[in-house]
């Protein structure tokens, strides 16, 4: 019986290892990921940042269509100021209300 307990549990510790060494190259690679993910995300929102000094004073705006927010033919000419949107993107990324695919 005692031998059957330690024959288990080096079986389990061997389960473990396995597992342990399948699963960090996966968590290397998925911190690389996020790490690449926000540093575009904030290469775009710094560059966007910039455009906007550059233009203030002018506020331009953007349709929801042309900003790919709707289909909907009632609001897709609806616009919004492009402050606002690039603001409500980084708002709600940084909530984490919002996937970020590749």
């Amino acid at each position: 019986m005692h031998k059957q307990l330690q024959g288990l549990q080096a079986t389990a510790e061997t389960i473990r290892e396995s597992a342990k060494g399948l699963l960090e190259p996966l968590s290397t690679q998925l911190t690389k990921i996020v790490e690449n993910t926000f540093q575009k995300i904030t290469s775009v929102y710094s560059q966007s940042l910039s455009v906007m000094s550059w233009a203030r004073g002018i506020d331009p705006k953007i349709s929801l269509k042309d900003a790919g927010l709707s289909e909907n033919s009632f609001c897709q000419n609806e616009s919004v100021y492009l402050h606002e949107l690039v603001y409500a993107a980084r708002t709600a990324l940084l909530r984490g209300t919002v996937p970020v695919s590749r």
